[in-house]
């Protein structure tokens, strides 16, 4: 997905395999494993040029936010190994349910 993404946002295979730190060659397997396991085509490529498919673009959105979620958990288990307080917001409605809002509250 991270070699996806740097593709994509750099429509370069040789700028993203630069960011990376990785061979081009390796960069571009990489992209075209991921693209044969799909099933589907991602990146336009000529010589000169790499853009993305209607799929690529669409690919590129859920790719994104799933590196941030994994990015969200990482950080979440390391603030849980810290010690970190986490927060919890609660709504409630006044008039129905303020009765049950203290023992809830109380038992977390």
């Amino acid at each position: 997905m991270r070699y996806f993404v740097a593709v994509a946002e750099a429509l370069s295979f040789t700028k993203a395999a630069v960011m990376l730190h990785l061979a081009q060659p390796s960069l571009t397997r990489q992209i075209k494993g991921l693209e044969e396991e799909l099933g589907v085509v991602l990146l336009n490529r000529t010589k000169h040029q790499v853009s993305l498919t209607n799929e690529g673009h669409s690919f590129l959105i859920d790719a994104k936010r799933l590196l941030d979620l994994a990015l969200e958990m990482v950080q979440s288990v390391q603030r849980m190994t810290r010690g970190e307080a986490l927060s919890l917001n609660v709504g409630y409605v006044t008039n129905l349910f303020y009765d049950l809002l203290p023992p809830t509250l109380a038992s977390l």
